[in-house]
């Protein structure tokens, strides 16, 4: 019963005489692997037949990948729905460049006096620039790191001390470079309580810095209206024992408010004490209107002069003028005449109305 019908019929049957019109089933399923996958590995892995195919088929093209227990019937029908990608092709050559961008920084285009931290605000112009910030910290050359307050049109700027550097002049220059940084941290602890006071002394030395306060919330910029006076040419004034306008011959150190309003005003009175000056004198300084009106609160007394010895008056207030076109002028006065000389060179007021 071995003839070539039974053999066919029998699926399992194997024969040495197959041929085109009689081929066992065994012999059809190697013919479908060989002609379909190619050669065909196969490996044992725990107690499982497992195969690999050629032409990389178990993972699919590199641009194509073959999914996880994707069956290649899927994978194909796949491909012929989506598409094949092709390889990524070679780089391109470069773009041309691109435009350069603005500066970061920008320079003070007028000189302003060194404040300190007993009056940390004041007003610097600068060459407009859009990265120039309210909240920014900036770096002035030579002078100190600052927080910017405000921003005024014009390249109007309000900004508040942070920390001077070593040895600042008392008048920075202009063309100072104002690059804007990260604001110094504190690190000074908080200050202590005040003793009672004791017999008047020789000044001592500048106490530690407290942290900084919290800032205000900036005004409307079109709103204000600002303007320093540094004097120039003229001749020094002697301070007299009566509270006295300080007047340099060709000009006073004084500003007319254009409108009635609330004024921040920042004024310093360089003073230079003369032969009969001692440690114990005192010289003072103040702000009045020309309305009669004097800003008590502004009001600031300086010791510890030697003779020729060199030191500013630096007040600062707010001023609100009742109407417009108000005289704000800086007053100064010593207990003896002839004792302390104003200086017109390094002499200043500044103002910006804030309401």
């Amino acid at each position: 019963m071995s003839t070539c019908a039974n053999q066919c019929s029998n699926p399992c049957g194997t024969s040495a005489s197959n041929t085109a019109a009689c081929e066992t089933l065994p012999s059809q399923i190697q013919n479908f692997t060989d002609q379909f996958f190619g050669q065909v590995i196969k490996t044992e892995v725990n107690g499982e037949v497992v195969w690999s195919l050629p032409c990389s088929l178990d993972v699919g093209l590199p641009a194509n990948p073959r999914g996880v227990d994707e069956g290649l019937a899927c994978y194909f029908l796949r491909l012929f729905q989506d598409g094949i990608a092709g390889l990524t092709g070679p780089t391109g050559p470069a773009g041309a460049d691109g435009a350069d961008g603005a500066n970061t920084y920008t320079v003070t285009l007028r000189a302003f006096a060194q404040p300190s931290v007993y009056s940390p605000l004041t007003q610097i112009v600068v060459v407009p620039n859009p990265a120039i910030v309210p909240g920014l910290g900036v770096f002035i050359q030579g002078s100190g790191s600052y927080q910017v307050m405000s921003v005024a049109p014009g390249g109007v700027v309000f900004v508040m001390l942070a920390a001077a550097v070593a040895n600042p002049p008392a008048l920075v220059s202009a063309g100072s470079k104002v690059i804007p940084v990260g604001l110094p941290g504190v690190g000074l602890g908080p200050q202590g309580p005040v003793g009672p006071p004791g017999p008047r002394g020789l000044a001592g030395p500048a106490g530690a810095t407290g942290p900084a306060g919290a800032t205000g919330a900036a005004g409307v910029a079109a709103a204000m209206t600002n303007g320093t006076y540094v004097p120039v040419g003229g001749s020094n004034d002697t301070v007299a024992a009566s509270a006295t306008t300080i007047d340099f011959t060709t000009s006073k150190l004084e500003f007319v408010a254009p409108t009635e309003g609330t004024y921040l005003v920042l004024a310093s009175v360089l003073i230079t004490g003369t032969g009969w000056a001692t440690a114990h004198d005192l010289c003072f300084a103040r702000l009045v209107n020309s309305d009669g009106t004097i800003y008590t609160d502004s009001a600031k007394g300086e010791s510890g002069w030697d003779h020729s010895g060199t030191r500013s008056i630096t007040l600062q207030a707010l001023v609100i003028t009742t109407a417009d076109s108000q005289t704000i002028s800086v007053q100064g006065w010593a207990g003896a005449n002839n004792y302390y000389i104003a200086e017109a060179a390094g002499s200043y007021i500044t103002w910006v109305r804030i309401a």
